[in-house]
Parts: C-alpha cells; sequence; structure tokens
C-alpha cells in the first residue's frame, strides 16, 4: 500500500463513529512523521481547554500567558457547539491540531479528535516529554477562557442565575469536636477514592445532609466544601432556585447536567421547601436521588433549618442521604472559645460571662454581637468598648428572646443564602 494511501485510510472514521485512540495515533505518525513521541491524554473533568480555539477562532490565539496556533493537517479542524439546558453559553469544543506555546519553556502540538464514543474532548494527543506541562496548561486555560475571575469559584443555577463564591474568602467554621474532620473526610474520599466504589460495586454518587437551626454554620460549611473541591478536585457546582415555579423538570435537569459534568457537586438549600413550597413532586425528588446513571459521580450536599418536616423517606435511608449531621447553637464551652475570638482583647471573665447568658444563641447571634458591638463604639471600630458590648448583648437578647416566640415566616426567593452569611 502507497504512504498516500495508507494515510487516507488511517484519518478516514469508520462510518458512525470517531476514531479509537490506537486509529488517532496512527493519524499522527502519518500526519507528523518528524514527532516519534505522543501521549494519550485524558484531562481533568470539567476543563477548560475544549474553548481553546473553539469560542472565537480555529487560526491562532493567546490565553494567560500562553500562544496557540492552528497546524495544517489532514484531519478537519471544526468548532463545536453543545447547547445545555440551564446554561446560555453552552459549551464550545474542536477538533484538528494546534501548536501551543507556553511562557517559557518548548512548545508542544496537541491534537483534539472525535473519539470512537462519539465525544470529542475526551481525549488528547500531546507531543511533549513532560506530562507536568499539562497540568499548568489546564490552569491556564481555567484562567484565560473560563470568563470568570480566577478568585471566584461559579456555581450554575438551574432556572435562576449563576453565582460565583469568592475563594479567597477565610470562614473559619467552628464546630463540635471532630464533626469538621468527619465532614471533610467524607466529601475527599468521594472524590479521591472512586476505584473504591467500583471495586465494591457502589453507585458512584453519595448525599450529605446537613440540618439544625438557622445561623449554627451549615451554609458556611457548604461554602467550605466548595472552596476545598475547586481547588483540590476541579469539580463542578449546581444548584437549583427555590422558586414557586420550580418544578420536576427542573430538579431532573439539574441531576441530567451534574451527571454530564461530573465528578460534581449538587448543592440542595431548604430541601425541605423543595418539595413543600415548590412544584416539584415528592417522587421525582426520589427518583432523581435514587437514580444510578443521572447520579452518577455527584455529590449532594443538602441543607434544612428543620430537620422534622424533611421526608423520613430521605432522612432516613442511606443511598439517598448517606450521612446526616446536626448542627447545633454551641455549647458553652465552644460559645467560651468562640466569644473570645470575638473579642481577644476584652477581660476573659467578660467573654466568660457572655458565654453563659448566650444560652441557645447561634453562631450568627454570636457574630452580631460583634458587630452590633461595633457600631455603638464610635471611637474606635476595631476593638469594642465593654460597655457597648454588654449594650450590644441587651439589644440582641431581646431580639432573640422576641424571636423564639414569634418567628417571622419568609418567601422563597432564589437560592435560599448560599451566596450569602450563613
Amino acid at each position: 500500500m502507497s504512504r498516500r494511501r495508507e494515510s487516507e485510510f488511517a484519518i478516514e472514521p469508520v462510518p458512525g463513529r470517531g476514531l479509537s485512540t490506537v486509529e488517532a495515533h496512527q493519524l499522527l505518525l502519518l500526519a507528523c512523521p518528524g514527532v516519534t513521541e505522543w501521549i494519550c491524554w485524558e484531562p481533568a473533568p470539567g476543563s477548560a481547554v475544549p474553548r481553546i480555539g473553539s469560542a472565537t477562532s480555529m487560526t491562532g490565539g493567546e490565553f494567560a500567558g500562553w500562544r496557540w496556533s492552528a497546524v495544517e493537517c489532514d484531519y478537519p479542524a471544526i468548532r463545536h457547539h453543545q447547547s445545555m439546558p440551564g446554561d446560555g453559553a453552552g459549551r464550545w469544543n474542536w477538533t484538528g491540531l494546534i501548536r501551543i506555546e507556553p511562557p517559557d519553556g518548548p512548545g508542544f502540538l496537541l491534537f483534539s479528535f472525535l473519539d470512537s464514543s462519539g465525544e470529542v474532548g475526551a481525549y488528547y494527543y500531546v507531543s511533549t516529554r513532560n506530562p507536568a506541562i499539562l497540568a499548568d496548561l489546564e490552569q491556564a486555560a481555567k484562567r484565560g477562557l473560563s470568563g470568570v475571575p480566577s478568585n471566584r469559584i461559579p456555581v450554575t443555577v438551574i432556572n435562576g442565575r449563576q453565582f460565583l463564591i469568592d475563594l479567597s474568602a477565610e470562614e473559619d467554621v467552628v464546630l463540635a469536636k471532630g464533626m469538621k474532620q468527619d465532614i471533610d473526610a467524607q466529601v475527599t474520599a468521594f472524590f479521591t477514592r472512586k476505584h473504591d466504589f467500583h471495586r465494591l460495586r457502589l453507585p458512584y454518587r453519595r448525599g450529605l445532609l446537613f440540618a439544625g437551626p438557622p445561623g449554627c454554620g451549615k451554609t458556611m460549611m457548604v461554602r467550605r466544601l466548595v472552596r476545598h473541591c475547586a481547588e483540590r478536585f476541579n469539580a463542578s457546582f449546581w444548584s437549583i432556585a427555590l422558586q414557586n415555579s420550580t418544578d420536576g423538570s427542573d430538579l431532573e435537569m439539574l441531576f441530567d447536567v451534574a451527571a454530564a459534568s461530573s465528578p460534581g457537586i449538587i448543592i440542595l438549600e431548604e430541601i425541605d421547601s423543595l418539595v413543600k413550597h415548590t412544584r416539584v413532586p415528592r417522587a421525582t425528588l426520589l427518583s432523581c436521588l435514587d437514580g444510578l446513571e443521572s447520579g452518577n459521580g455527584t455529590l449532594v450536599l443538602a441543607t434544612t433549618n428543620h430537620p422534622a418536616d424533611v421526608d423520613p423517606a430521605l432522612i432516613h435511608r442511606p443511598s439517598r442521604f448517606d450521612r446526616v449531621w446536626t448542627f447545633q447553637p454551641p455549647a458553652l464551652a465552644l460559645r467560651t472559645t468562640f466569644l473570645a475570638g470575638l473579642f481577644p482583647g476584652q477581660d476573659p471573665a467578660l467573654t466568660r460571662d457572655l458565654a453563659v447568658r448566650t444560652e441557645g444563641w447561634s453562631f450568627a447571634y454570636l457574630k452580631e454581637l460583634r458587630v452590633t458591638a461595633i457600631f455603638l463604639t464610635m471611637e474606635d471600630l476595631h476593638d469594642p468598648s465593654a460597655a457597648s458590648i454588654w449594650r450590644a448583648y441587651e439589644l440582641l437578647d431581646e431580639q432573640f428572646t422576641s424571636g423564639r416566640t414569634h418567628y417571622a415566616s419568609q418567601e422563597l426567593a432564589g437560592v435560599a443564602g448560599f451566596g450569602g452569611a450563613a
């Protein structure tokens, strides 16, 4: 067989499917005879690399200090666009051969193709002997092509507007001894021990529920986990707007889209309200949580202020919510430690006395004590006086006592508090 005939045979996809990785490698050996070493690369889930050469041009461009240019090849250079439910921008992808030039160091070739499963971007071939540079490429593409500032984490909201979480914000979640470590261990195991799910023949999904009164750290813990998983595991994040018009199709779309971008995290705040105050049927929620295929690769983080109102079919059945943690108002010892951190310059006797008087107060109430005291102390906004602290306590104690008797109802409006304070 002539060289040309062999090349033509190698690059023609079999009707009905794309190229296997072996066929793609054969194509490259013929198309680029000067390159003898290729690495088959599977990028991280949620990678921004598919956006290179797709959203603006197929001839060349720059992102985060990296440059790229198209390389002539017999394989077609095509821009791909996939519309995604809940995401007006959709997804971009591309096929063809390009050359990547890092800010420093040698350049290399990057080849994207339609694979034998019918996907684009699941695998690439790269002509580099330094696989470590691919992690740098991932980060550069994420910074330069995602459209989101590097210090923000996007959370896609089905039937609502995307919101961003500040990656650099530091929130000290104060919990009972061992509780934070237990939650962290469960989430880390999900993302790092996928092989154990397969080995044990378990569906690769997990459900975690945070229950307890408002202001006790549930939302802060969710935000903390989002930051942690974005930095360590490049996870995607999805949520749903709790609106009167939200229905079962919205929830099904949430689970389907999240599964397509797995591994990732689905955030369901106020899960008791999801059935009580929207049009989502109970059966649809149970079906989505039970779904093996649609839930593949997803970790569900849910919260509730009213665990007594949560359907027992959810809270008392592992495989829907495998682990449940109760976030209680801090006990005396924890209040004492927390107040000492809020008022580091004050007499320890003051914080101990305050701790005794604030039984039943949530962390949110305790933090507001400091804010109110600061605004009552006009001389120094950073170090409230003891008199202002006690005056702030009197005001908030009255509010706290009244609130325990006369709870105010709130209308559903978007995602309940996830982007704001705990």
